[in-house]
């Protein structure tokens, strides 16, 4: 499988809850969980593998699937005023996380699932895609991004 040159997205969008801590949150900014659970929906309606529940972290949610056989996780969080973003990983196992292996080789047909769920709702706006680097150095607000992962 090729690997995807941009695996994060920002979108905008009211569907989800922005403002309403829950008292499962592992922060009160750990916002997320319902739009991890409707990505689960939609990689599932097109026929991926997903875990039953996404799982927390301390500044978001994550979702496991795979698609092709190939393990993807799909971390989701608040973006404070850039609304939502998406960062699709490989699913790799602590060791070759910490070795950086999450953010290389990131399979395209993963992201790809992902972005086809997102662009397929009406209730989100502005999609745009970034690389790894343009996402984690914070140059996206001075990036135009692209409309989908594999632009050119």
């Amino acid at each position: 499988m090729p690997a995807a040159e941009r695996t994060a997205a920002l979108f905008q969008s009211d569907r989800f809850n922005a403002n309403e801590p829950r008292p499962y949150f592992v922060n009160p900014e750990c916002f997320g969980d319902d739009l991890a659970r409707w990505l689960i929906e939609g990689l599932r309606a097109a026929g991926h593998e997903t875990g039953d529940a996404p799982g927390a972290e301390d500044f978001g949610w994550y979702v496991r699937y795979a698609v092709g056989g190939v393990p993807c996780c799909a971390v989701v969080g608040r973006a404070a005023d850039e609304g939502w973003f998406v960062v699709v990983e490989r699913d790799c196992g602590l060791v070759r996380s910490v070795f950086g292996g999450r953010h290389r080789g990131v399979p395209a047909e993963g992201v790809a699932a992902v972005h086809a769920v997102l662009s397929a709702s009406d209730e989100v706006r502005g999609l745009r895609w970034y690389s790894w680097a343009e996402f984690t150095d914070r140059r996206w607000p001075d990036l135009p991004g692209a409309p989908t992962p594999d632009a050119r």
